[in-house]
């Protein structure tokens, strides 16, 4: 099976800086020319740098394909191996609030909930439990007689 490296982002200063974007984009790039698949999770301040790659703008060059990785006015040329794979994993709400539209074309969406991952036994439990927790906030008054 082939590896998966998850990259993840936050809104904490330290990963907002410059230096740590420079370092995700060296990971991205060290996994396109090694056809590792790249998953992205919160990593916003960095995408644009890889709109050549979603567009799958490649040059090829002696039968091997190369895109353009940028950081600002810095592009950098990278071989993308033929198994590399970059998915980008965010809430539907961020990617309305959030995603600039460019981006959005650029990508293959697939909307993901987690029951669509549940087998038919499972969904019967969750109802059972969903059920059982409308009941349970419900108040009630035990051992009173109503009248």
């Amino acid at each position: 099976m082939k590896e998966t490296i998850t990259i993840f982002g936050s809104s904490f200063p330290k990963d907002q800086e410059y230096t740590q974007v420079c370092r995700n984009i060296n990971r991205i790039k060290v996994c396109m020319e090694t056809g590792k698949t790249v998953v992205l999770l919160n990593l916003e301040n960095l995408y644009e740098s890889l709109y050549d790659a979603l567009n799958q703008y490649y040059v090829y060059l002696g039968g091997q394909r190369f895109v353009d990785l940028g950081l600002g006015t810095h592009r950098v040329k990278c071989r993308v191996h033929k198994d590399f794979r970059l998915i980008v994993v965010a809430e539907k709400q961020v990617v309305y609030k959030k995603f600039p539209i460019p981006l959005i074309n650029r990508l293959e969406k697939h909307f993901l909930a987690m029951t669509t991952m549940l087998d038919d036994r499972q969904l019967c439990v969750l109802k059972a439990l969903k059920k059982w927790a409308r009941d349970f906030a419900v108040p009630t008054t035990f051992g009173m007689v109503a009248r």
